[in-house]
């Protein structure tokens, strides 16, 4: 199996288990973008497939975000780097803490702004499937963060 697809299953796992996301409507279409990160490797071209890859898993994570903030009462935010914000300075009574400083900035800088590069920059493309894997690794750890709070 390819890295790239146990990330995928291993994210697939982290959401399905958390009682937030799972509880929710949106589940099944979270997971199912997740897995069409991965179904887009049939796509001939390496720029298209991976451009495709970076917009299914972080509309994936964008919309589990979103969920797991609306379900624990945070602030409402309407971006992905405005979610990371809501779990920095929420006062959620049903979470324990909020997101550190440190980790709102590395997950901005190694998420949101890499989407941003690839999503609004015209010709800008992640080269190999290493940044793609690496993107796949900074979402997990984003979740596995969040869904400590």
């Amino acid at each position: 199996m390819s890295l790239h697809k146990q990330r995928i299953r291993l994210i697939q796992a982290l959401i399905a288990g958390n009682p937030a996301i799972f509880s929710n409507g949106l589940h099944g279409t979270i997971q199912t973008e997740f897995s069409e990160a991965y179904q887009v490797r049939r796509v001939r071209s390496r720029q298209r497939r991976h451009l495709l890859q970076v917009v299914h898993s972080t509309r994936a994570l964008d919309s589990a975000l979103r969920v797991f903030i609306n379900y624990h009462g945070c602030t409402s935010a309407q971006s992905l780097g405005g979610y990371l914000w809501s779990l920095a300075r929420h006062h959620s009574v049903s979470l324990n803490s909020q997101l550190l400083t440190q980790d709102r900035r590395r997950f901005q800088n190694s998420i949101v702004d890499i989407r941003n590069r690839f999503l609004h920059e015209a010709g800008s493309y992640p080269t190999t499937d290493n940044e793609i894997n690496t993107l796949l690794a900074e979402m997990q750890d984003c979740l596995v963060v969040v869904f400590r709070l």
